[in-house]
């Protein structure tokens, strides 16, 4: 139906006169050749461009008698804001931010520390050759990928314990617990890396013969997801208990809560390190462990600022551009796809991994439970839905160009995904992707029903004028592939090592479980925007005929 813009009254799409005054009609899919200067704003139903003098919104049918008031006073607001936008203002905001700022990282600490339990029966066993499951290795690799920073950080406080205990018995014991302090994982839920830096200094050659340096990020996207959903809380209760003037106080907010949320993790990031050192008789040997802080700074901004602006553009107290009210979409899609993946994820934990010898061998290790395995395959579904690859590979290699060698602890698997399968298989490793090759029916259902919600948000678009729209669903199309690259990379588990045995450089060690985080922001952005270009003609399409 179009509506008159004059009286309101619903008439048939191929109308080009009103039925009850003869009013000329305003066609939608004409709104590309009529000058900008026409529209004024936006209706607030459903955000199709106001036409100059309408007095009801030709696309929905929405009278304008009160917005032209509030239109006016928001344009009071705006200047206002322009003229008090000074250093003192933004440093006031900050502050007002701050306290709602450290909740929201205390919120993060607790429930990612109390959700690591202590361990039980000590380190992990391994499984029995004869009732090992290959199709089940990557579940496998996650041992080594969380007992890996509780083993550094104990062989640092071993290191130090000896030195405060010369002359004494050795203890037998390293100290028990999960290893993680809630700094520790306050920082890893924001996708910090860890350095691990260890030297052996030879005194009698007083030189250093064998150092190495370590890059990594764990890899388990249920601490990101933890970080998400408690800035998320944190965001609506200022959304409540915040008054916003215009959309752009909204915006300044937001920004004022992002920096001061990444200055404090920067903060953290600088007092959480870890250094130990043995003195031996003809060696000295150190250890370190510290997070990079530079990558603290620009995610926590990042991070923080794409959800609390995500939450924000659900407000209904001031008018938001069309820009924001896109992000709003871009929110509640990747909403959708993730608990969609997170219900198909739980099937397939309680279908074929529960009771599995491999979930006992997880569940020994603190970090790891049934949620955050539900979880990671959640965000390994959206990987092969949005056709990316997944990569699981370890490697070592010469650093002067020769062949790469496996590593015995973990050999180099092939990638997967829905378009390009399995190539040059070694049968011994064919196994191993048995169970995501089991379900690849599933996968083609999921990427339809993904590409049907696509294009039902796109649907929101149509009523815009064509270079609205395509900003708009620029907009959205560039955050929802944020969020499902910060998705993908919290799942990744990344490793660099360099190793130097007298000061020369031997060999580097390499290893990737996860998915490319950039390849899945490139393939997400390319497939939502096309889809929702398309989908936001369909609306119109059908008002024509």
């Amino acid at each position: 139906m179009i509506y008159c813009t004059k009286c309101g009254t619903a008439n048939s799409p191929t109308s080009h006169y009103c039925i009850h005054d003869g009013y000329p009609l305003h066609k939608p899919h004409e709104s590309k050749v009529l000058n900008r200067e026409n529209y004024e704003f936006e209706c607030p139903n459903c955000g199709s461009n106001k036409v100059k003098d309408a007095l009801y919104c030709h696309f929905c049918g929405e009278t304008f008698e009160q917005l032209e008031a509030t239109q006016m006073e928001d344009h009071r607001q705006i200047s206002y804001s322009r003229e008090n936008l000074n250093y003192k203002f933004v440093g006031k905001t900050m502050l007002k931010m701050a306290p709602f700022v450290i909740i929201s990282m205390i919120m993060i600490a607790f429930l990612t520390y109390f959700s690591v339990g202590e361990e039980t029966n000590g380190e992990p066993g391994y499984v029995d050759s004869q009732e090992y499951n290959p199709s089940q290795e990557i579940f496998y690799q996650y041992r080594y990928i969380t007992s890996s920073f509780k083993n550094i950080k104990d062989e640092i406080n071993h290191f130090n314990r000896n030195n405060n205990n010369q002359g004494e018995p050795e203890p037998t014991e390293l100290e028990e617990g999960n290893g993680m302090s809630p700094f520790d994982l306050l920082l890893i839920a924001n996708l910090v890396p860890t350095e691990v830096e260890s030297s052996n200094f030879d005194k009698r050659e007083e030189v250093i013969d064998y150092s190495t340096k370590n890059t990594s990020y764990m890899g388990l996207a249920y601490y990101f997801v933890i970080a998400m959903v408690s800035i998320a809380i944190v965001s609506i209760v200022i959304m409540r208990r915040v008054q916003f003037n215009n959309w752009q106080d909204l915006l300044l907010k937001a920004l004022a809560f992002s920096t001061v949320y990444a200055l404090i993790l920067f903060v953290v990031s600088l007092v959480t390190q870890y250094t130990g050192s043995m003195d031996g008789r003809d060696f000295i040997r150190e250890s370190s462990l510290s997070f990079l802080s530079l990558h603290s700074l620009w995610k926590g901004f990042l991070i923080s600022f794409v959800v609390i602006l995500s939450v924000f553009s659900f407000t209904r107290k001031v008018e938001l551009p069309r820009g924001i009210k896109a992000i709003k979409y871009s929110a509640i899609l990747s909403m959708i796809l993730f608990s969609i993946m997170l219900i198909f994820s739980s099937i397939v934990y309680f279908k074929d991994l529960r009771h599995s010898e491999v979930m006992e061998l997880l569940n020994a290790n603190p970090s790891i439970f049934s949620l955050v395995i539900i979880v990671q395959i959640a965000v390994y579904l959206l990987n092969i839905v949005f056709l990316n690859k997944l990569e699981f590979l370890r490697r070592s290699g010469d650093p002067n160009g020769g062949e790469p060698i496996e590593l015995d602890e973990l050999h180099e698997f092939l990638n997967y995904h829905l378009f390009s399968k399995p190539i040059d298989i070694r049968r011994e490793y064919a196994d191993i992707y048995q169970s995501i090759t089991n379900y690849e029916t599933i996968y083609w259902l999921l990427f339809a029903v993904t590409v049907v919600f696509i294009v039902v948000i796109a649907r929101r678009f149509s009523g815009l004028n064509i270079s609205t729209r395509l900003k708009s669903i620029f907009v959205y199309s560039l955050v929802v592939s944020m969020m499902m690259a910060f998705l993908i990379y919290s799942g990744t588990h990344l490793s660099s090592s360099l190793t130097m045995v007298s000061e020369r450089e031997e060999f580097r060690n390499e290893a990737i479980l996860g998915a490319s985080a950039f390849q899945m922001f490139l393939r997400s952005f390319g497939i939502v925007f096309v889809i929702s270009i398309i989908g936001s003609y369909l609306k119109v399409s059908k008002e024509r005929d």
